[in-house]
Order: structure tokens, then sequence, then C-alpha cells
């Protein structure tokens, strides 16, 4: 969104400097990259509810990303 929308300051209520490194940040990843974060957060997800060490799992998932 930050990378397409001109004016993305109206949209978000961060700083300048925020916007600034939110925009970088997207620049480093692809599309396919972070769609495949997403699917991988929402699997995590839906295994956390019925984990019985939550805190393993979610570590775990975020080191796999």
């Amino acid at each position: 969104m930050l990378l397409s929308v001109k004016d993305s300051e109206g949209l978000l209520y961060e700083t300048k400097e925020s916007l600034e490194r939110l925009r970088e940040m997207a620049l480093a990843v692809n599309a396919q990259e972070l769609s495949l974060m997403i699917r991988e957060l929402s699997r995590l997800d839906s295994s956390l509810k019925w984990a019985v060490q939550r805190k393993i799992l979610f570590e775990a998932g975020i080191l796999s990303l």
C-alpha cells in the first residue's frame, strides 16, 4: 500500500520517519515472499489455537520465516 499510494500519510497514523522506514522495508520484500509469509503466519495462527506449548510453537514458527 505504501508503495502504490502517493499520499499514504492520510491513511496511516504514523510519523513521517516511521512511514519512510516502512517504505524501505516494503522495497526489501517482493510480493511472492510476502504472500508466503502471510500463509505461514495464518497456519501458525491456526496451530496455536490447539497447541499445548504455544510459546515454543510460536517461536519455532517465527524462526522458520
